[in-house]
């Protein structure tokens, strides 16, 4: 009698076990199903947060090309090589007035042109401001490199010389006549029409978009504007370092500062070297992930005390039923 007790009781513990372990693989089985799925909705998710920062950069990439066109095809303009050429500045200026107001040559980002001689003295200018023409700017890096062959130099960040003093980009080019560099035309590009990039590539509330010139300078900044002091510079960042190299990607962090963790995706702007970054809330871009993530967690806590639940039931019926039959 004892032996047929405990048989029935080792048969009660065994089908208690079947039951929840059958209930447990099933439902380890629907986790890691909805596990998978809150995984590949994260990463499709940093995909697109890469799409659109790699559309931005190349966008940008396409404006300052546009910008050194424009350029380009100003300084080799007839009349302009001419006046330059005839060191008749003054004529020079008219002509650039013309050309700036010209539909083939009209951009809204174009804020100044300026005509230097081989000396790198500002000789004309349009619009013409204070502090500006009889300037010598022959110290400048980028005024060097025109008059050593480069076809064209686009700037970082600088403050203008002029009044008003705002951050600009500067855009150079020779203006040549009959293979001879007679002087150097520079378009200034305040760095605030860049803005428009980082509106535009801004997600969700609190999501920001910035970008760095080849230096490391931040052009524009929704936080930061050199506007009120000196040019800020971000190169000592990890990420600055990162995309400056030339480098695309994707990186999570958190800050002591602001209590926060953020995800920043990042790409390098095509041939100039700078670089567009987008940083959000990890919460606002994960929200839905996180949320799947979550519901699993608590929704698989719940399923196991039932299955645990479920199995005691199933023993303790065993168990009734071998009373009844003792």
């Amino acid at each position: 009698m004892r032996y047929n007790k405990k048989m029935s009781n080792k048969k009660a513990y065994v089908v208690a076990s079947v039951v929840f372990s059958i209930l447990f693989i099933f439902l380890l089985v629907i986790g890691l199903f909805f596990y998978e799925n809150a995984t590949t909705l994260k990463q499709e998710v940093i995909a697109g947060r890469q799409t659109i920062v790699n559309v931005a950069a190349a966008a940008v990439g396409v404006k300052i090309s546009d910008l050194v066109k424009i350029a380009s095809s100003m300084a080799s303009n007839e009349s302009i090589v001419a006046d330059v050429a005839n060191g008749q500045w003054a004529d020079a200026a008219d002509v650039t007035r013309d050309l700036q107001n010209d539909v083939n040559y009209y951009d809204t980002y174009i804020d100044r042109i300026v005509l230097f001689d081989t000396k790198g003295v500002e000789r004309s200018a349009y619009p013409e401001l204070v502090g500006g023409v009889g300037t010598s700017f022959s110290s400048s890096p980028y005024f060097q490199q025109v008059l050593e062959g480069a076809p064209y130099v686009v700037s970082n960040v600088a403050r203008r010389a002029s009044q008003p003093q705002i951050d600009v980009i500067n855009i150079l080019v020779p203006v040549s006549a009959q293979g001879t560099i007679a002087g150097v035309m520079e378009l200034q590009i305040p760095v605030i029409n860049f803005f428009e990039f980082g509106s535009d590539t801004s997600l969700g509330t609190y999501g920001f978009t910035y970008i760095v010139d080849s230096a490391g300078n931040i052009v524009v900044h929704p936080k930061f504007s050199s506007e009120e002091g000196n040019i800020v510079n971000a190169a000592s960042t990890p990420i600055a370092q990162k995309v400056l190299s030339g480098n695309a990607g994707y990186d999570e962090s958190y800050s002591n500062i602001d209590d926060e963790r953020s995800v920043t995706t990042y790409a390098p702007v095509p041939v100039y070297k700078w670089g567009i970054v987008l940083q959000e809330p990890y919460n606002e871009v994960f929200s839905g992930p996180e949320s799947i993530l979550r519901t699993i967690e608590i929704e698989s806590f719940v399923f196991v005390i039932l299955d645990w639940v479920v199995a005691y039931l199933v023993l303790w019926l065993f168990k009734k039923k071998n009373k009844k039959n003792e």
